[in-house]
């Protein structure tokens, strides 16, 4: 298993995740409380996912440099 793999697996599962708390919000809550629940899920789904692109694009530009170092 490579980290690409992986990277891809993680990416489209929080993809996925985060687009059917869109849709649970959009079709409508049944309380305040849930609404406060889906948003703050929505909004850690979006800090993962951008934690994670960040991480990823170090360890490609660490590779990058290792690669071109002699």
């Amino acid at each position: 298993m490579s980290i690409l793999w992986l990277a891809e697996k993680l990416k489209k599962k929080l993809t996925e995740k985060k687009e059917d708390t869109e849709a649970m919000l959009l079709n409508g809550v049944e309380s305040y409380d849930q609404y406060q629940y889906l948003r703050g899920r929505h909004n850690t789904l979006v800090d993962v996912e951008n934690e994670f692109r960040e991480l990823l694009e170090k360890v490609i530009e660490d590779d990058g440099e290792k690669s071109s170092s002699p």
